[in-house]
């Protein structure tokens, strides 16, 4: 029996079932939770982008929450929560902020809540 052990090599059918529920839940961790980092990395540009449109310089905070909420229908984002961007005054700038969180489901009775968080700086 211990010559037969010597001989062999490779994984067993229990080393491979391991590393197969290993991959699996990473790649459905990242079928889950990418397309909501996706989508913050699209409202970052949305809002990168009304940060240097000059066309907003001076205009009051309806008008900048259309131009954002035109931008993010354009890129086709949907369905962040009321309350997502705010504007807020810090000193002689104001700030586009957004701060949300996502609750994703993963399995069972297990969620994944991730929070995103951007500022970026208005035209005066």
């Amino acid at each position: 029996m211990s010559a037969l052990r010597r001989r062999q090599k490779g994984m067993g059918v229990s080393g491979m079932l391991v590393w197969l529920v290993i991959v699996g839940l990473v790649v459905t961790l990242a079928f889950k939770l990418v397309p909501s980092y996706a989508q913050f990395m699209t409202v970052k540009s949305v809002m990168n982008a009304a940060s240097n449109d000059a066309s907003l310089q001076g205009k009051s905070r309806p008008d900048i929450m259309r131009s954002v909420d035109q931008r993010l229908t354009i890129n086709d984002i949907r369905g962040l929560p009321s309350g997502t961007f705010t504007i807020e005054q810090q000193g002689q700038d104001r700030l586009l902020v957004a701060d949300y969180e996502v609750r994703v489901p993963l399995f069972f009775n297990v969620d994944a809540v991730m929070a995103f968080e951007h500022r970026a700086s208005l035209p005066r």
